[in-house]
């Protein structure tokens, strides 16, 4: 089975080591080249991901453009897995107005009762909203 077929089947890890095994039999296949960085991207290894765009880079100086749009296009989905690993969204993105609070819960929507509502209105009612402020200086207006 060739690494799109196991891509297919859903077998990402196998799929990978094949593409590794096949780009250093022939560094200078930019198509299993690139394969590879699009696995290795969405497996979330982005130092390996970064160490082959620099390889093709090194191989073909006339590829460099692209190298760094791709470079560009990997550290922005980096950050932006980053900032969705903190449930709750940048106020730059123009979808959500500034300091927009989210509720996540592992319930799925059919399952999702009174009783998950409630739990969610608990939750927003035990958050501090601070609006840029530090949790002592609201503590200390609270006081003044």
């Amino acid at each position: 089975m060739n690494a799109k077929d196991l891509i297919r089947a859903g077998r990402l890890s196998e799929a990978r080591e094949q593409l590794i095994r096949e780009v250093k039999s022939s560094p200078a296949d930019l198509g299993k080249r690139t394969l590879l960085f699009q696995v290795l991207t969405f497996c979330g290894e982005w130092g390996k991901a970064e160490q082959h765009l620099d390889a093709v880079a090194v191989q073909d100086s006339s590829k460099e453009t692209g190298v760094q749009v791709y470079k560009n296009l990997l550290h922005a989905e980096r950050e932006r897995q980053d900032v969705s690993k903190l449930n709750r969204r940048p106020s730059f993105l123009p979808e959500t107005p500034p300091y927009t609070e989210m509720y996540f819960t592992p319930v799925l929507w059919p399952d999702f009762d009174r009783a998950q509502f409630e739990q969610a209105l608990a939750s927003y009612a035990g958050r501090q909203r601070r609006f840029g402020l530090t949790g002592d200086q609201i503590e200390a207006a609270r006081h003044a």
